[in-house]
């Protein structure tokens, strides 16, 4: 009787291994149009890159790529900066390159993006950042007393509303992380943004990147990262975020993604 028992056990056990795959409704693909213009003080911000790609369904290993766009971004002016498809392009999307783009902040800009017969349009200005001043270091700063935590200042530009939006890369977490803050509380003063990971030691490495963006963007972000559920900024969301690109042909039919233009500001630390 016992024998009998494990075997049914046995059983039981062997068949809660096997892979279920739910039929899951599968929504038409939309353009997705990564257009973030980044300027890193001191470059030139001539070189730009816009990345096409669509929507995939939840079991789809590979994410469609879209070829034979036509890319422009234009200044007030009516200068056109064309993005040119590139034949080597990334695994998750195609590439449009600029080369001579001409970076001015508080510079209104708008992108176009013309794909099967539909023009997709959006506007923005680029906004200006300010310099990482330092970095402090120091135990205290992390959740628990044992954890190594950073706090990177800056100070914050005065008379005007500011909304920041910051990217952390550490030698010890695969992708890199976001997080989005306003100058609400520290007006014209030294700003500051903490990390901590329980996985830092000496000698791991860190990168920030601090981004000027603006209010709208902050909007969209700050639902971009509710909506990840834990799995990053730019990860799988349960929900279609809208941003701020319009199908002027068939608004029903509109795209993801987001037209930011920011001037950045990257900082290299390694914990002590």
């Amino acid at each position: 009787m016992k024998n009998l028992l494990f075997i049914l056990m046995l059983l039981v056990c062997l068949s809660c291994e096997e892979v279920v795959n739910v039929d899951l409704n599968k929504a038409a693909p939309r353009l997705v149009i990564d257009a973030s213009i980044n300027w890193e003080k001191g470059t030139s911000g001539k070189v730009q890159t816009i990345k096409l790609s669509t929507t995939a369904g939840y079991y789809d290993t590979v994410i469609p790529k879209i070829s034979g766009a036509t890319i422009f971004v234009t200044n007030s002016s009516g200068v056109v900066f064309n993005f040119t498809e590139q034949a080597g392009t990334d695994f998750v999307a195609s590439k449009y390159i600029c080369n001579n783009f001409a970076p001015i902040l508080g510079e209104n800009y708008t992108l176009t993006v013309i794909h099967n017969n539909q023009t997709y349009s959006a506007q923005e200005k680029l906004i200006a950042t300010p310099p990482i001043r330092d970095v402090d270091q120091r135990n205290d700063l992390g959740l628990n007393s044992d954890e190594i935590g950073v706090r990177i200042n800056f100070i914050d530009t005065p008379n005007e509303p500011n909304f920041y939006l910051f990217r952390f890369g550490t030698s010890v977490n695969a992708f890199p992380e976001y997080q989005i803050i306003d100058d609400q509380f520290t007006e014209g003063n030294v700003t500051s943004w903490l990390y901590s990971n329980k996985n830092l030691k000496k000698d791991s490495e860190m990168n920030f990147i601090l981004y000027g963006i603006s209010e709208s963007y902050h909007t969209y972000m700050k639902i971009v990262l509710a909506n990840s559920s834990g799995s990053g900024a730019f990860g799988p969301s349960p929900t279609r975020v809208k941003g701020n690109i319009i199908n002027v042909t068939n608004r029903d039919n509109y795209a993801l993604g987001y037209f930011r233009l920011s001037e950045t500001n990257s900082y290299n630390y390694v914990i002590q």
